[in-house]
């Protein structure tokens, strides 16, 4: 079957939801319920019959989301980027690069603040300046975010690039 790596992602999370579901049934129906009298009647209150198709699908969707996973990890390995890392690096590089931009939003974030301190015989004022250059550091966040934005863009060009998988 030929697909891309968008498709693929987009599969695996379809049968991750299903065995979600499959499993949270089994949870709930594993188990035939019936009253038996003391003059040895049966009644039969709930009966599963589809369990074993149910466990079977679900074993199924295990191997093929496994199988789809190394797919993903296999591509992901391969494909190298204009930066010379796979796309596998650069998914991590992504997540460093996210975190530096919550960093250098938690420090755009603080201000020069003079807060005055009154004590039973003493008076002051608490002075904080920040140690940091703010244009800097917005330079740094917006070239930061245009860097995300081209791996990004470079990543969705790999995944689209059809291939062929087993069935």
């Amino acid at each position: 079957m030929k697909t891309n790596l968008s498709n693929v992602m987009i599969e695996v999370k379809k049968d991750q939801d299903e065995l979600s579901e499959i499993e949270y049934y089994l949870k709930g129906n594993n188990a035939n319920r019936s009253t038996i009298e003391l003059n040895g009647n049966e009644v039969i209150l709930e009966k599963v019959e589809d369990f074993n198709d149910k466990m079977n699908r679900a074993d199924y969707l295990v191997d093929r989301i496994a199988y789809l996973k190394s797919v993903i990890a296999k591509k992901n390995s391969e494909a190298i980027l204009s930066n010379n890392l796979s796309v596998a690096g650069n998914l991590d590089l992504l997540a460093k690069l996210r975190m530096r931009i919550e960093t250098y939003q938690r420090l755009l974030s603080i201000k020069e603040t003079k807060k005055r301190i009154t004590e039973v015989n003493n008076s002051y004022y608490l002075h904080s300046v920040p140690v940091f250059n703010r244009e800097e550091i917005e330079t740094k966040k917006k070239s930061t975010e245009v860097l995300i934005q081209s791996i990004e863009l470079e990543i969705s060009k790999a995944n689209s690039v059809e291939f062929e998988i087993e069935d």
